[in-house]
C-alpha cells in the first residue's frame, strides 16, 4: 500500500505515467513494429530488453519495476516469430519429416494385381536375329551431318 502511495506522489509523476503506459501495453494487443521486431527477437536484443527492465526495476518503485519486467516479457513474446527465419525453422518441413510421412503413406498391403503377376509364368522373348538382310536407306541430307549406322547394326 505504501508503494502505491509513493507512486501517486506528485514528485514521482513520471513513474505514474510510465506505469500507465506499461499497463496499456500489457492489456492491449499492440504489435511490435516490423522494423523493431527482428532486433528484439535476436539474442542481443533480448539481453538489452532484460537489462533495461532490470534497470527500471532497480531505479523506480517496486510496482513500476514489476510492470517493467512483465512488459519486457510481453515485448519479447510479441516480437518472437516475426522474421522469416522463424517461419522457415518452425513451419517448413525438413526432408526427414517429408521422407517419414511418405514412408508411412507407402505402407499398404499387396494388391490382387501384384499377386496375379507373381503367379504368372515369366514372359519368354526370343532374341532378335543377329544377321539381317535389311540395309537402311539414307535420304537426302540437306546439309545435315551423316548418321553413323555402323555402330547400330
Amino acid at each position: 500500500m505504501k508503494n502505491l502511495k509513493d507512486l501517486t506522489d506528485p514528485k514521482n509523476g513520471h513513474q505514474l505515467v510510465l506505469a500507465v503506459i506499461f499497463i496499456i501495453y500489457i492489456l492491449f494487443p499492440i504489435s511490435t513494429p516490423d522494423t523493431l521486431s527482428p532486433a528484439v527477437d535476436s539474442m542481443i536484443g533480448r539481453i538489452i530488453i532484460i537489462l533495461l527492465s532490470l534497470s527500471v526495476f532497480v531505479h523506480s518503485s517496486p510496482v513500476v519495476g514489476i510492470l517493467g519486467l512483465v512488459v519486457a516479457f510481453v515485448l519479447i513474446k510479441r516480437s518472437e516469430g516475426s522474421d522469416v527465419s522463424y517461419a522457415l525453422k518452425n513451419y517448413l518441413p525438413t526432408e526427414k519429416n517429408k521422407s517419414d510421412d511418405l514412408n508411412i503413406l507407402n505402407q499398404f498391403p499387396v494388391t490382387l494385381e501384384e499377386e496375379v503377376v507373381k503367379k504368372m509364368a515369366p514372359i519368354v522373348t526370343n532374341p532378335p536375329p543377329t544377321s539381317s538382310n535389311f540395309k537402311p536407306v539414307l535420304e537426302p541430307l540437306y546439309s545435315a551431318a551423316p548418321v553413323d549406322f555402323e555402330g547400330v547394326i
